[in-house]
């Protein structure tokens, strides 16, 4: 989610027909699909128009900012009854939320992520990036690099899936034995969801540790210079080319 980013028509929808005071000052692009054009500015995302949903009907009647980013943000299509800051588990689910819930999550990884950092305007951190009243079982991973120096040449490193350099996996698997041997001692609490729920999020937590599948996702150490180097190097670039690599069969 980008506030403030490039206007719908300097991007996907250039209108080529309206009036010059409406259309964007970029010339239109012919896609790979007949009738579609986007602008000058994207000749390489022109090539790929065939795999995008292209939604050009969206809109408000609502000039106010925080709106707008209520309708981007929550999976609903209606802004928030309320205020649109800050998050309450009475909200509406966000749109990874709400597919969480509907397609589950697989086993070494989080269904979806929220990255760098929670999206805010200064102190307000916005509604719409939580599961809401779905619960916090359908909650994002969330990354929290600090609003620093964005546009500079920066690693995205993720702390907590690393272990301390005095715990190693032997050591880390007598811990979870002896959790396990703790847990036998309360077994008058099995069968509560809540137990239930604690020991699924216990688990999904350390195979994100110890599985190279749950490493290799968020390591971008791993992917080529030239892709790196193509997207840049700086916060926006090297989360463009996360995704990339993430989304690989590798």
């Amino acid at each position: 989610f980008l506030c403030g980013g490039p206007s719908q028509f300097d991007m996907w929808d250039p209108k080529p027909d309206a009036p010059s005071e409406i259309r964007g000052p970029f010339t239109p692009l012919p896609t790979n699909v007949t009738g579609i054009h986007f602008t000058e500015l994207l000749p390489l995302t022109s090539r790929h128009a065939d795999k995008l949903a292209i939604i050009r009907s969206l809109r408000h009647d609502n000039s106010n900012h925080n709106i707008g980013i209520a309708y981007t943000l929550l999976a609903t299509g209606n802004p928030p009854s309320k205020d649109t800051f800050p998050p309450t588990r009475e909200d509406h689910p966000a749109m990874g939320g709400a597919l969480n819930y509907l397609l589950g999550a697989p086993p070494e990884l989080p269904s979806w992520v929220i990255l760098p950092r929670i999206f805010s305007t200064g102190s307000e951190v916005y509604k719409g990036q939580t599961a809401g009243f779905l619960g916090p079982a359908h909650d994002p991973f969330t990354l929290h690099e600090p609003k620093v120096d964005s546009l500079a040449d920066k690693d995205l490193k993720v702390g907590s899936l690393s272990l301390p350099d005095q715990v190693d996996l032997p050591r880390l698997g007598a811990r979870r034995e002896l959790l396990e041997a703790i847990d036998v001692l309360g077994d008058r609490w099995t069968g509560f969801p809540e137990v239930s729920r604690v020991e699924q999020y216990r688990d999904k937590a350390l195979s994100m540790v110890t599985t190279d599948r749950g490493k290799r996702a968020f390591n971008l150490s791993t992917e080529p210079d030239q892709l790196r180097d193509q997207y840049g190097r700086n916060e926006y670039g090297q989360i463009s080319s996360w995704r990339v690599a993430s989304s690989s069969p590798a």
